[in-house]
């Protein structure tokens, strides 16, 4: 800790070797590699006062906003007690006050750390000087600038900020390109590495072309084990739109010493096999569980039952919980769903079906894999961290409903629906977010790491995609979650509150996501053992 610029005093002795009159008051710093180790040799004494034999007050550390001044302290100590027989002393605080400090001092010791890492590549991870911390710092190479492209391929890249220990990348590729495979592979070489990614969202202008995606992705991750989690869907088209392939891909990545995944390649009566290059979840920093995207398959004949639509949500369910099941979670953990059907009815059978309170958007699209009526994608935490506080929200910002997750000032996502059908409505969709994450939420902007758009009108993709970049630029022009539009055939956010789907759709849904792995490390260390 104090590698870190932890600044801490002692507040209380109970130990052989230290005394009340020489020792209260002083600085952690002065005795840490001097006197400590002195007395454990002669005393058994711990190192770090495990034992009870001081306690400290901490001043100063990088997640402090201020520095804690001490203005008055009195010494409660015997003062005719004979030294050498661990008296037990304590200081105790009158009055105090706090002091600014440089704001993004935290940010800048983890890169000091992170660029000591790096110079000492060969250093073991057991260590002891390796703290927990630092495993939270995510190391990313900038996406590439596409200079080389063929004259009829067109790239929209966006990614987000990497403070949070979470960092999410958008690309979309349009190609007047005949060749599926060749399209896909020109989109994927300008991702983040693939062992850095633990989920990938495919969308295809058409899912007949899916076979020919999946063999340049499977390519792609080859190499790559385990890849990462995903969910595939087919884009709603623009009528303008002809001859043409369009490919977007968002990936989520952080470090990957930070995520494990669950891989099963063989068919039982557990959960359906991947029917592709990608496993059934990824737990990030041993608190979130990332489930790919379920369809309703028979596990033991990985073929599709025609079904009630309610039954397949079920099923889609079912096979979500038993993945969550093997993740140490389960589905009363969720954070979010996504439910995406092949069909444009009134989905209340659908979201019946699902648990309630849980924020949920409702999705129309031409096509799922294999056919499918319904595909479920979620993420849940585990039990580990559904320890912490976790609240689920539904409010009203504006003209923007809001049902959002937050997690103890480290995590939040959130669904936001906007009725108003014009480009303006995008500005109320991104001040939304910002208040929700700074003021109930606990977060700062560069933790928004997500920002993906539904609408249901394609032919004006890429003015929204051209509105929201100017809108996110005039925050801040060097921060910026990664932004991805979607379009889609119909969409649904039901108020959880209210328990029914609105008759009237919403024109815009959005999904943001914003965390601070180092935050949540901190909560989770402070909770341990209860």
């Amino acid at each position: 800790m104090l590698q870190f610029n932890l600044d801490a005093i002692i507040v209380k002795t109970a130990s052989l070797g230290l005394e009340p009159s020489k020792h209260l008051g002083k600085h952690l710093s002065q005795f840490a590699h001097t006197l400590f180790p002195v007395l454990n040799d002669r005393f058994g004494f711990h190192e770090c006062g495990e034992g009870g034999e001081y306690e400290t007050l901490v001043l100063d550390c990088p997640r402090y906003r201020k520095r804690l001044i001490l203005d008055h302290v009195v010494l409660d100590f015997d003062p005719q007690a004979p030294s050498g027989i661990g008296t037990t002393g304590a200081l105790h605080v009158r009055s105090w006050h706090t002091e600014p400090k440089e704001e993004d001092c935290f940010d800048t010791i983890l890169h000091q750390k992170e660029n000591e890492i790096d110079s000492n590549k060969n250093k073991s991870d057991d260590d002891p000087n390796s703290l927990f911390i630092v495993k939270s710092i995510l190391t990313l190479p900038p996406i590439l600038t596409p200079t080389k492209l063929p004259s009829s391929a067109r790239i929209i890249s966006k990614v987000s900020s990497n403070v949070g220990g979470i960092q999410c990348a958008s690309l979309v590729v349009v190609s007047n390109a005949t060749d599926t495979e060749t399209a896909m592979r020109t989109a994927l070489q300008y991702l983040p590495p693939p062992e850095c990614c633990f989920y990938a969202h495919l969308y295809l202008s058409n899912m007949h072309d899916f076979a020919a995606a999946n063999k340049a992705y499977a390519n792609h991750f080859k190499n790559c084990r385990p890849p990462p989690s995903r969910v595939c869907l087919g884009l709603a088209q623009s009528t303008t739109a002809s001859n043409t392939i369009e490919i977007a891909i968002d990936v989520d990545c952080c470090n990957s010493q930070r995520r494990e995944a669950l891989h099963v390649r063989s068919i039982s009566h557990w959960a359906p096999v991947c029917i592709g290059p990608y496993c059934q979840a990824n737990t990030i920093a041993s608190s979130f569980v990332f489930v790919a995207g379920q369809i309703p398959l028979e596990s033991a004949t990985m073929k599709i039952v025609p079904l009630p639509a309610q039954e397949n949500v079920k099923k889609c369910l079912d096979h979500c919980s038993a993945v969550l099941d093997c993740t140490q979670s389960r589905i009363e953990n969720s954070l979010f769903f996504i439910l995406y059907l092949s069909h444009s009815l009134s989905p209340l059978e659908e979201y019946h079906a699902l648990p309630s309170r849980i924020p949920t958007i409702i999705l129309s699209v031409p096509s799922l894999p294999m056919n499918a009526s319904h595909e479920l994608q979620l993420a849940a935490l585990t039990h580990q961290a559904a320890r912490l506080a976790k609240r689920y929200l539904c409010i009203n910002i504006g003209p923007v409903q809001i049902a959002a997750t937050v997690v103890t000032a480290s995590f939040c996502a959130a669904t936001l629906a906007v009725s108003n059908n014009d480009i303006t409505a995008l500005r109320d969709l991104i001040t939304a977010a910002n208040t929700l994450l700074k003021e109930v939420a606990g977060l700062r902007y560069e933790h928004w790491v997500r920002f993906r758009l539904f609408h249901k009108e394609p032919d004006r993709q890429y003015m929204v995609n051209d509105q929201l970049a100017r809108m996110f630029a005039e925050i801040n022009t060097d921060v910026a979650p990664a932004v991805s539009v979607i379009p889609v055939l119909n969409l649904w956010c039901p108020s959880f509150t209210a328990g029914v789907v609105p008759a009237a759709p919403p024109s815009f849904v959005a999904l943001i996501f914003a965390c601070d792995l180092q935050a949540l490390d901190v909560h989770l260390w402070m909770h341990r053992g209860r």
